[in-house]
């Protein structure tokens, strides 16, 4: 997933526009993408910095791409009570 690949091993922390810039995704995307994935517990996200960082467990892509596609009907009941997410933002 491009979003998780944003975060390079270094990383800590990355803002929603860091991560807008490192994928080149919309903002919106983006946006949708790490509620998604916070909401999943894939990021942690630190709402007054507006910032987000991998859950630790999250360190390769094969697991993560197993992982997500066993998890789509839970994404999906999730966007259905949501009411979209956190919107666009950041």
């Amino acid at each position: 997933m491009e979003l998780l690949r944003a975060f390079k091993p270094q990383d800590r922390w990355l803002s929603h526009g860091e991560i807008v810039r490192r994928t080149a995704l919309p903002r919106a995307t983006v946006s949708r993408l790490t509620f998604t994935l916070t909401a999943l517990g894939y990021l942690q996200h630190r709402d007054e910095a507006g910032e987000f960082e991998p859950h630790k467990l999250v360190s390769h892509r094969a697991r993560l791409r197993s992982v997500v596609s066993s998890k789509n009907q839970q994404v999906r009941a999730i966007w259905a009570s949501s009411r979209g997410g956190w919107g666009n933002t950041r």
